[in-house]
């Protein structure tokens, strides 16, 4: 009877953290997103960050993406599970061509003349059309913007058509959780 009273004691505090705290995404609620998904605040202003674009000499910003759903990933080249998560989602940008843009962020710290070769290898063996890979700032590898500290790659950070934030998922997805997980912010 105890062990029963502690499990209902355990998901009522879990009820009420989540009714509490009305501005947290909770993951979705299959057993591999709740292992691998953290709560992130959501916040209801828009986030405005701007990415650097070694190989189309410009930067990118959030506030010029509002009205899409974005998906920035934050990853490492040499990383496999990064790699595939990257070709999922440029599957899931060519899926949705108008309403998904995705970004992947590079966080590896390479010699700068070496920087351009070393993306253009990566985009050309991955075949990415739609996904843009951006630099990680020195403030963003120090977790002083909204993404906050990344902890390990590949770790993904879902914005509505708004510009909020919404969820930050860490670890690699599969095709169809990704899927799952973006299917939101594709809703008008």
């Amino acid at each position: 009877m105890k062990r029963s009273f502690e499990i209902i004691a355990l998901s009522g505090f879990v009820a009420l953290a989540c009714t509490r705290n009305a501005t947290t995404s909770v993951a979705a609620s299959s057993s591999q997103s709740a292992l691998r998904s953290s709560e992130t605040p959501v916040g209801f202003v828009p986030v405005d960050l701007r990415f650097d674009t070694p190989l189309s000499d410009r930067e990118v910003s959030l506030q010029a993406l509002r009205g899409r759903g974005v998906v920035v990933a934050a990853i490492s080249v040499d990383d496999v599970h990064s790699q595939a998560l990257v070709r999922h989602l440029e599957r899931l940008a060519r899926e949705h061509p108008d309403e998904l843009a995705v970004i992947a962020l590079v966080g590896d710290q390479s010699d700068p003349s070496s920087l351009r070769t070393l993306l253009e290898t990566y985009q050309s063996v991955l075949h990415l059309e739609r996904t843009t890979l951006a630099l990680a700032s020195t403030e963003m590898r120090a977790g002083a913007t909204a993404l906050g500290q990344i902890e390990r790659v590949p770790t993904t950070y879902l914005f509505n058509r708004a510009g909020a934030l919404v969820q930050r998922v860490v670890g690699y997805q599969s095709y169809p959780m990704l899927a799952e997980l973006v299917a939101p912010t594709l809703m008008r």
